[in-house]
């Protein structure tokens, strides 16, 4: 059937496009209140001091604001924001190019940091604690070494797998900061002001509904928000309603615990192909062709949360209730 609502011939918003949806403020960061409350004092006291903000490190799944933080940082302390990302930076002299250019109070933001190599981490030591580097010269016997000063910066540094970053790495960063995931409240908060930065006026129950949706995470819920925008002017909508998000929500294979179709045959390999487990993570990835890295860091940390999976040294090991919801929810 036909709606009413989807025989107008002229779409009643029109959708914003281009637009950045990242807070440009604590004020307008929602969610991570534990973690912005101690950058906030951090901030303002390295202000009063008139010196640089100590390192900080961000971890956690991804998705839920790491870098987003980085640029609230930098816009808040009116300091440059240097983006880079620890696969960019394959050799030493990549590193050096980017300390050398940095000016003072600079925020170098370096994104899945656990990715530098082990001579790349080892040249960061002195930056972060010295703000110098030594550059070799020559070669052979008439090799030296050389100080190069650098200017007094801030690493922000981020990443999904922490327990890969080395502990020296680790020990020089002022204060490592775990990022959660986001309650349905926190979420439909944030879809609330993104909406109005889209000019789509959605009600508010429909709002919380993407949040129940999106796993915790505000990238998948904004992800969920566009695409939502994008049906409502295709087909016309007027008034939209709870249907019309369903509707999107199956066409995406998405169901009402936020599994999505690689969640589904994750869970469904792991009870059928590997009896439950415990089986490793490269042979379960392989057994649903998808890439290992990939299962780790989005399946696996949502599928925990909901207390579907286990991770064991044995490996991956689906929980009673894990084998219940494959029998009940997804009827399989």
């Amino acid at each position: 059937m036909i709606e009413n609502s989807e025989l107008n011939v002229e779409a009643p918003q029109a959708l914003v496009t281009n637009v950045d949806l990242r807070p440009k403020s604590f004020e307008s960061y929602i969610g991570q209140s534990r973690v912005t409350s101690q950058l906030k004092i951090m901030l303002g006291a390295s202000k009063k001091k008139q010196l640089p903000m100590d390192h900080v490190m961000l971890y956690g799944p991804p998705g839920l604001g790491k870098t987003s933080l980085a640029n609230v940082i930098a816009l808040e302390s009116d300091s440059n924001l240097i983006v880079t990302s620890g696969q960019a930076l394959s050799k030493v002299g990549d590193l050096a190019a980017v300390l050398s250019n940095l000016k003072d109070f600079d925020i170098l933001f370096i994104d899945e940091i656990h990715r530098l190599k082990m001579d790349i981490q080892e040249m960061l030591y002195t930056a972060m604690e010295d703000f110098a580097i030594d550059i070799i010269i020559g070669k052979g016997p008439s090799a030296r070494t050389m100080r190069l000063e650098l200017a007094k910066f801030t690493l922000v540094g981020a990443t999904t797998k922490l327990n890969k970053i080395s502990r020296p790495m680790r020990d020089r960063f002022g204060v490592a900061m775990q990022l959660d995931f986001y309650n349905d409240e926190e979420l439909t908060s944030i879809l609330k002001l993104n909406s109005q930065t889209l000019n789509m006026a959605i009600e508010k129950q429909i709002l919380l509904k993407i949040a129940e949706y999106s796993r915790g995470t505000p990238r998948i819920a904004n992800n969920y928000l566009k695409r939502f925008c994008e049906y409502i002017i295709h087909k016309n909508i007027q008034v939209p309603t709870d249907q019309h998000l369903l509707k999107l929500f199956e066409l995406l294979g998405v169901n009402q615990l936020g599994l999505n179709n690689q969640d589904i045959n994750f869970l469904r390999s792991l009870r059928d192909n590997f009896g439950g487990g415990p089986v490793g993570l490269k042979t379960i990835s392989a057994s649903i062709n998808e890439d290992p890295e990939h299962v780790e860091n989005l399946t696996e940390p949502y599928l925990i949360q909901l207390g579907f999976l286990n991770k064991s040294n044995r490996g991956r090991i689906l929980t009673s209730k894990g084998d219940l919801i494959i029998k009940d929810v997804l009827n399989c």
